[in-house]
């Protein structure tokens, strides 16, 4: 079709340092302790399997899809 390739990340929080606050301001949403493990269902509390939810700079996202030619 001719498109323009365009790679994005799911960004729920700016710096990646922010992972910790957002972790505490989703437990206060739901109602969870962080002492309880994440998971999925009764007795696990909502979380992001990873810290890597933060706003990514242009030259952290060509370094993460450098395999890809139309992205340089």
């Amino acid at each position: 079709m001719g498109l323009p390739l365009i790679a994005t990340n799911g960004s729920h929080y700016i710096e990646e340092e922010d992972w910790v606050g957002t972790r505490y301001l989703v437990g206060v949403k739901y109602g969870d302790k962080i002492s309880t493990p994440r998971g999925y269902g009764k007795g696990f509390r909502f979380g992001f399997p990873n810290h890597e939810f933060y706003f990514k700079t242009t030259a952290e996202m060509k370094a993460l899809f450098k395999d890809i030619p139309e992205g340089n």
